[in-house]
């Protein structure tokens, strides 16, 4: 790189695809090193800032890749790729409403299931937004689904043959591996009643142990990564489940295209499913009076089913430290903490943090995430 770098030090055309080649390469900090050259030079076009983003971007540092996607945006309007990746920049800094109105955007200018998917996606997060427009955007993306979908709907479950049969429950997730977001979730599994239910784990997640799942002699775990969604489908319909528990939702794009149809003849959303997820396969959303306010619920697809006091449950089945006095009356302050990702970080909840630590002068507020490591993003 240097030989070619120092015999063409002002060719802005060697430095560009100099500048290419090392991005593709994934090397990220030289590469940065020739769009900045290329800047200084004052010959920068629309997709050297693009490139530059992306690059900055990768490297964590979402402010300052905010600012090359807008220089690249100022100088071509109209290119869905740079409103795409200005409002994912947007997103992971909190500034969530602001990456709606680029996804609007790009979705206007490239219609595509893709676009829809994303606004589809983060929408319960947008502050600007409330559950009715949720609602619209949601169904016009699962109407998108339903024209790329090749999926189609099981034939169900005979359940003629022999009534007196066990209710066949499953569940469907991709993160049965990860013990401490399976918390509310183990809690329940852990108490079906056996002898009424039967379990099947329908587990898109490698194949290792669940901590926190207690086995039970007629559960049945089937490890479900390497099918399709027809062959899922088919998988579901062969095991005659009764009732199916999505524990997925929007975490996992990939699958939303089961629920286009009814995978099963009840189907349930529960645990990860913020607002309505607008899909006709969805007969039911399992929630509580604080998660679907009864005067929302006109904006839900599905029939809200409400639980008393809490929707999730909760148990601790791993060791835990001994209670000790607080910190406080040592420090003689209050230490309130964050470890949320920084997407959840959005004005208004800057704007409660606040109120909060103006009525409490002498207390602080500890925060991290990854994203923080830049000084930027800070």
């Amino acid at each position: 790189m240097s030989n070619t770098h120092d015999a063409a030090p002002d060719n802005p055309e060697v430095v560009a695809l100099l500048a290419r080649a090392l991005h593709q390469s994934g090397q990220l900090l030289p590469a940065l090193r020739l769009y900045d050259r290329l800047a200084q030079m004052g010959v920068a076009r629309a997709e050297h800032w693009l490139a530059m983003g992306k690059a900055l971007f990768d490297l964590g540092e979402y402010a300052q890749a905010l600012g090359a996607f807008e220089r690249s945006i100022r100088l071509c309007k109209h290119n869905p790729e740079s409103h795409h990746d200005m409002a994912w920049a947007s997103f992971r800094l909190g500034e969530v409403d602001r990456a709606i109105k680029h996804l609007r955007i790009a979705s206007r200018l490239e219609p595509a299931p893709d676009a829809w998917l994303n606004l589809a996606t983060i929408a319960p997060n947008a502050p600007g937004l409330n559950q009715k427009q949720i609602y619209a955007l949601r169904k016009q993306f699962a109407l998108s689904l339903a024209g790329h979908s090749g999926t189609n709907a099981p034939t169900g479950t005979d359940r003629s043959a022999n009534p007196k049969d066990k209710i066949r429950v499953g569940y469907l997730s991709a993160y049965f591996d990860r013990p401490n977001y399976m918390k509310p979730v183990w809690a329940l599994i852990n108490h079906h009643d056996r002898s009424r239910f039967q379990l099947h784990l329908f587990a898109d997640c490698p194949k290792k142990k669940f901590t926190g799942y207690r086995h039970h002699a007629g559960d049945r775990i089937h490890y479900v990564t390497k099918l399709d969604n027809e062959a899922l489908l088919a998988a579901v319909s062969k095991q005659n489940i009764d009732i199916l528990v999505d524990l997925n939702a929007y975490s996992t794009p990939n699958r939303l295209a089961l629920f286009v149809n009814r995978p099963a003849p009840v189907t349930m959303a529960w645990f990860n499913m913020y607002a309505t997820s607008g899909l006709p396969g969805f007969d039911y959303i399992i929630g509580d009076d604080e998660t679907v306010s009864p005067k929302e619920q006109r904006y839900y697809s599905e029939q809200v089913i409400r639980l008393p006091l809490s929707y999730l449950t909760f148990a601790v089945n791993h060791p835990t430290p001994d209670i000790i006095d607080p910190p406080c009356l040592k420090n003689g302050y209050l230490t309130f903490g964050s470890l949320v990702a920084q997407y959840k970080i959005t004005p208004q909840v800057i704007e409660a943090w606040s109120k909060l630590l103006h009525k409490c002068s002498t207390a602080r507020l500890f925060l991290a995430s990854t994203a923080m490591k830049s000084i930027h993003n800070r």
